[in-house]
């Protein structure tokens, strides 16, 4: 790019805006945009390789406080794992947060309209699994 194309270029966050509108993270640095979904924490993180889309879905019920739902969230996690969409990940962390990862590839810079496309689509996927989280006794994750 030359001189005159980096100046025209618009830097927020680590994100780099080009004229036409599209976006392209700054190296070396992978930004995160970060939104909510149904109460959820959710980001996507702009790699090399293109998103990696995440949401705190949801948290397992303390056994101290609640015995029966934390049974029935942990009863439940295998069956919601297998209906997840194909490359999607389902992981317990050590707090007992459930969080969900996909990995969306594609190529930087990407028109901004095609990343908003790929955080909704994501988003509108999660609400089976959110559904099928609170039906099992989840608690918010509070991410």
């Amino acid at each position: 790019m030359d001189a005159q194309g980096e100046a025209e270029l618009i830097r927020i966050n680590g994100i780099a805006v080009m004229p036409d509108g599209a976006v392209a993270p700054v190296r070396p640095e992978r930004p995160v945009l970060r939104f909510a979904w149904r109460g959820r924490g959710c980001s996507a993180e702009l790699t090399p390789e293109g998103l990696l889309l995440s949401a705190w879905a949801g948290r397992v019920p303390s056994s101290a406080l609640s015995p029966s739902r934390r049974g029935a969230v942990l009863a439940a996690m295998p069956e919601i794992a297998r209906r997840l969409p194909e490359g999607w990940r389902l992981r317990l962390s050590p707090d007992h947060r459930i969080l969900v990862q996909a990995a969306s590839p594609g190529a930087f810079p990407a028109p901004m309209v095609a990343l908003l496309s790929q955080l909704v689509r994501f988003a509108l996927a999660l609400d089976p699994l959110c559904d099928a989280l609170d039906a099992a006794g989840a608690e918010p994750a509070h991410a």
